[in-house]
């Protein structure tokens, strides 16, 4: 419960663990600004066997925690899931089910390429089942071009300001409009 609150708050997330006898175990909060947001709550399961069971879902107080912290969405993290029966179940009750080593992924791709937390809802604004990280990979290619386009920038101010000295904005913009590489 606190990797999952851990992994949700580096994402972005404002991640609380409540867990305990009847309670979700985490609360995800993102804030998207001018008081936009949505809310998420997330069961952690672990088993001796490896994958998580259908029988080890209580589906009907996964909804009713939806309900309670008026949450937008629903997630179960597991080690992993046993049988089709269980993202079956996930879909009909519009719950997402992300495994650890998705969860890592995930994480480990937030450190090298950051996004938005509007980017992230998409993993969670779906039917229900497995998650679909792949539905991320525009926006990650977009931050990816936007952060090398950042860089290049940077790089031809500071090799501006190395050959020429201080910088005005309208040098800045009589830079930029010369370099149409740099779009």
């Amino acid at each position: 419960e606190f990797a999952i609150r851990d992994a949700f708050d580096f994402l972005g997330f404002r991640a609380e663990k409540l867990g305990g006898s009847g309670k979700t175990d985490v609360v995800a909060d993102a804030d998207l600004g001018r008081g936009a947001m949505y809310r998420l709550i997330i069961d952690g399961k672990t088993t001796g066997r490896g994958a998580v069971t259908d029988s080890q879902i209580d589906w009907d107080t996964i909804d009713e925690h939806r309900r309670i912290h008026d949450a937008d969405f629903a997630a179960i993290v597991a080690p992993d899931f046993a049988s089709q029966r269980v993202f079956d179940r996930a879909a009909r009750h519009g719950v997402v089910l992300i495994t650890a080593a998705e969860l890592g992924s995930l994480v480990q791709q937030h450190e090298t390429t950051p996004l938005a937390l509007v980017a992230y809802r998409a993993l969670f604004d779906q039917e229900g089942g497995e998650v679909d990280l792949d539905s991320l990979a525009d926006p990650v290619d977009a931050q990816v071009r936007s952060l090398d386009l950042v860089s290049k920038v940077l790089s031809e101010i500071a090799q501006h300001v190395g050959e020429v000295g201080e910088m005005s904005s309208r040098d800045l913009f009589l830079l930029l409009r010369a370099h149409p590489d740099l779009d």
